[in-house]
């Protein structure tokens, strides 16, 4: 929240964020009551209010909002019993109140200006964490011992949200696993806004690590085979954007909005099929993928490459000139 020329007050976010007394901590919906009345509150100083997750205090006047995507929208079953149509509701009621409205695609933008009527001001593609560089090998072993990771392995993340479809590719890995041995790491841990995801009973060669630190994740894409990024619906895609940083391969689903964020980029490979044998061709061609880091698609081009087309530097200040015109 920029609450005059050159001041910026931090306020909704994590303390060590920088939001001191003005922190909001307990569950989602703590949060949204939070937002609609404290935020709201505090919005009339501002001379700007820069809401960064889809929703947005809906009194305020001031407001630019990020909208990340349409999927409460689209895929309504993916959420728990009445929330999505909540959520949708206010996102909405938040994009079109909004004074500045942004997104992360061009993909998404378009989406949002046939299905809500406004223009999108800018699409600002996010930049990729420093967290997310290809990891040393003592890190990467220290993590395999932790982990319990013997030879290759492949990565999916998100797999409590249902839309990245990580069932998908478990049922790919049994088709394979036997004739080609590995390991699949599912990170993630379950969410209270999702729809529940029951993988059933698991061959012990999937590993369910849970929640890790970004540390841990970038040292997991940088030791594996490859992520497997089956998802149905994304507003950018951000995974596969950090696997390729840390030098891993990215196998994902065809979709308009990855083919916007991924396409040209060395690593990336795409996937047609919504079947498990389909992902099942693709993660065997990750495993046997010899790709040492002197090559034109190796890591070192895979993390270079896509660095060099999501910068972290600039994302803030170009939130700031669109407030100022």
């Amino acid at each position: 929240m920029e609450s005059g020329a050159g001041e910026v007050l931090v306020a909704g976010g994590p303390a060590e964020f920088g939001a001191g007394s003005n922190a909001v901590t307990g569950n989602r919906y703590t949060r949204l009551a939070w937002e609609q009345t404290r935020l709201a509150l505090l919005a009339r100083a501002a001379w700007a209010v820069m809401n960064l997750g889809n929703l947005a205090p809906l009194a305020a006047s001031n407001n630019l909002v990020l909208t990340y995507d349409l999927h409460a929208l689209r895929l309504p079953g993916h959420y728990r019993a009445g929330w999505a149509g909540a959520y949708w509701k206010l996102s909405a009621a938040a994009y079109r109140r909004a004074r500045f409205r942004v997104t992360l695609t061009r993909t998404v933008a378009d989406d949002l200006e046939a299905t809500l009527g406004q223009r999108v001001d800018a699409v600002i593609p996010p930049g990729v964490d420093d967290a997310f560089r290809p990891a040393p090998a003592a890190r990467i072993q220290a993590l395999r011992d932790r982990l319990g990771l013997v030879g290759p392995y492949l990565t999916v993340v998100g797999w409590a949200q249902p839309g990245k479809r990580v069932t998908l590719a478990v049922a790919a890995h049994r088709l394979l696993v036997r004739d080609l041995p590995h390991q699949l790491v599912a990170v993630g841990a379950r969410r209270t806004d999702f729809s529940s995801v029951e993988f059933g009973t698991l061959p012990a060669s999937v590993v369910l690590p849970g929640r890790v630190s970004d540390e841990d994740l970038a040292t997991l894409y940088s030791g594996s085979s490859g992520l497997v990024f089956c998802t149905q619906y994304e507003g950018f895609g951000l995974p596969p954007v950090e696997a390729l940083a840390c030098g891993a391969p990215v196998a994902a689903s065809r979709l308009p909005v990855l083919e916007e964020v991924l396409g040209g980029l060395p690593g990336v490979s795409f996937v047609d099929g919504e079947d498990d044998r389909s992902w099942a061709v693709a993660m065997e061609s990750a495993l046997r993928s010899d790709q040492p880091a002197g090559r034109d698609d190796g890591p070192s081009a895979r993390s270079a490459a896509v660095l060099a087309r999501y910068p972290w530097e600039g994302k803030g200040r170009a939130l700031l000139d669109i407030v100022h015109g």
